[in-house]
């Protein structure tokens, strides 16, 4: 007698476990595989620094994002670091974000080598003050933090991408299973 149901369908998937934990085992280790292989490996490296002004900015890090992301300062990192990069490249590895909403903005560069990551951003920290204050009038931009050497990737996540996988598998089993 065939059974029905959502009873018969969670007794079929505890008989045919031993597929669903083949298809996870299957699933996290091609993630794997494509996450070591085949994916290049990022380091961030990230400076602070603190915008004191007596101006009334609305966003002080949002006008000193726009400082950091212009092609004259792009251009003068890329001359002062001695990079191979277009200014557009450039940008697209500088990120930065405003800290707990204060007047202090975090900067981080994002490269496939730790020390290229490093150089930039304390290059970064070097430039960006004096053009920062050029634009922001009445302001002193001051280096709270420099980068320091990444031990490790930030990206990608071995351990997310390889959960991926082994969900992906489950998911897969489970439908084919049903």
């Amino acid at each position: 007698k065939k059974k029905s149901g959502l009873l018969g369908v969670l007794k079929n998937l505890v008989r045919r476990l031993w597929v669903i934990l083949i298809f996870a085992a299957i699933g996290g280790a091609v993630m794997y595989i494509v996450t070591t292989q085949y994916i290049e490996p990022k380091y961030h490296a990230s400076i602070r620094l603190y915008i004191n002004s007596d101006g009334t900015y609305d966003d002080l890090v949002d006008v000193c994002g726009a400082v950091l992301k212009s092609e004259s300062v792009l251009g003068e990192i890329i001359a002062e670091s001695g990079v191979k990069y277009s200014w557009e490249d450039l940008s697209k590895m500088i990120s930065y974000r405003d800290v707990n909403s204060t007047n202090m903005i975090e900067v981080t560069v994002k490269s496939p080598d730790a020390t290229e990551a490093v150089n930039l951003a304390d290059i970064i920290a070097f430039i960006l003050p004096d053009r920062a204050e050029e634009v922001i009038f009445e302001s002193k931009v001051t280096v709270l933090q420099f980068a320091t050497l990444p031990t490790e990737p930030s990206e990608p996540n071995l351990g997310m991408n390889t959960l991926i996988g082994l969900s992906a598998g489950v998911i897969l089993a489970i439908i084919l299973i049903t």
